[in-house]
């Protein structure tokens, strides 16, 4: 698929209104939901963005995003494009957002608020590996890892 320039009207061509308020994307889509269509940037000739959601975001704050940002969602549907709905912030915003709102399933049912800042407090006094914390808190290595970076 080639990029394109597109206005924003072109763009929210492929847009219905839900009830709940979201302004949802029904044209292509990832495997994972969010809406897809390249579309070139207007502030960097070489940046292309491929997440609707992301362009979006880059318009509203009058930049190009940076590879760590992300387009986060109030709603948490991510095929929403509307633009109170879309917020910026890092990865650790939103692990941080998913643990709140209890959408995080498997392992993160076990990981409560206190869990997490035993983890910290753990692993910031050091001598303790990634792997011995999962040992200690019946979580895997990754979800530890995933839990320490959530202060991205």
């Amino acid at each position: 698929m080639a990029a394109h320039r597109k206005s924003l009207k072109e763009l929210l061509v492929n847009t219905k209104r839900a009830e709940s308020g979201c302004l949802v994307w029904t044209a292509g889509f990832y495997k994972s939901g969010y809406p897809k269509c390249k579309i070139k940037s207007p502030f960097s000739p070489n940046i292309i963005y491929s997440r609707v959601n992301r362009f979006l975001l880059a318009i509203k704050l009058e930049r190009d995003l940076l590879p760590e940002e992300k387009a986060l969602h109030t709603c948490d549907n991510v095929a929403c494009l509307e633009d109170s709905h879309i917020w910026l912030g890092t990865q650790g915003d939103n692990m941080r957002d998913a643990v709140k709102k209890g959408r995080l399933k498997n392992q993160w049912r076990k990981v409560t608020p206190k869990i997490i800042l035993k983890i910290f407090k753990i692993y910031n006094q050091g001598g303790i590996t990634q792997a011995k914390l999962g040992v200690q808190f019946n979580l895997s290595q990754a979800r530890v890892s995933q839990i320490l970076r959530m202060t991205a």
